[in-house]
């Protein structure tokens, strides 16, 4: 009853690499982030960190270099600065940290507007409790993982319930933050890959095209195709948007 989700995929990330992984729904993305997560092992195959099978590297000294955002994350009902520190619960809370980790994730702008900013505790079950949107949940999800500043961080779909310009937003920010680390973005919104060193794209389990977002264009691949598919679609909205505008100031002229 089972059956192989990827199919002799083999490249290399160098250190430092920011690398986004895109491809259809079913093409192996999130297989592949968990097992470079060890969240379990390869049924054939193997990979190396540093030449070393990751099968021999030590679980816990592994995992303490990642920096991991599933899509199925936790919101913790702490206080903000506790929701973000979480990261990094191992070490006595960096305040100055905190903030720049709600910076760089666009969370600090609505943590700003809480009567009591960082100390302000979440969820309605608690006395003076906020809830936070889908939107905001997520940003706090990123800020955790930004605070936990791991050499290696992981994000699957980390933007999907954000706006496309605080997205954009985030990612040159997350680019910034991650100098000399190394990032690798799961993403099926393409506005998001072009400041990226790399793009690797999965198809049915196999991996069809690797290169620069320019490289996959001029290539005129399977990447290209979803790229104008996705491009065309945003410019039709964005007409729409304009001729309901024009309709508008008609009526009122």
């Amino acid at each position: 009853g089972t059956k192989d989700i990827l199919k002799k995929v083999s490249f290399t990330i160098k250190p430092g690499e920011k690398i986004a992984l895109v491809g259809k729904n079913g093409a192996g993305k999130s297989t592949l982030v968990k097992l470079l997560a060890r969240i379990y092992d390869p049924t054939e195959g193997d990979i190396f960190v540093n030449g070393v099978n990751l099968k021999d590297v030590d679980p816990n000294e592994w995992s303490s270099s990642l920096g991991i955002l599933l899509q199925d994350y936790l919101s913790y009902d702490f206080t903000v600065e506790d929701s973000i520190s979480m990261g990094g619960a191992d070490k006595e809370i960096d305040k100055e940290k905190v903030e720049k980790a709600a910076d760089v994730s666009d969370a600090k702008e609505f943590i700003s507007e809480f009567k009591d900013g960082f100390g302000q505790q979440l969820g309605r079950d608690f006395e003076n409790g906020t809830e936070l949107s889908k939107g905001q949940q997520q940003k706090m999800a990123l800020a955790r993982i930004i605070y936990r500043d791991g050499l290696v961080t992981i994000l699957d779909e980390p933007t999907a319930s954000i706006d496309a310009l605080a997205e954009e937003y985030i990612f040159n920010q997350m680019i910034k933050a991650s100098t000399g680390k190394t990032l690798l973005v799961i993403t099926h919104r393409f506005n998001t890959t072009q400041n990226l060193n790399r793009i690797i794209v999965l198809s049915d389990g196999r991996l069809v095209e690797s290169g620069s977002h320019e490289e996959l264009l001029i290539k005129n691949g399977e990447y290209a195709e979803m790229y104008e598919s996705q491009a065309k679609a945003f410019r039709e909205k964005r007409q729409e948007e304009l001729e309901e505008v024009f309709e508008e100031v008609e009526e009122v002229a």
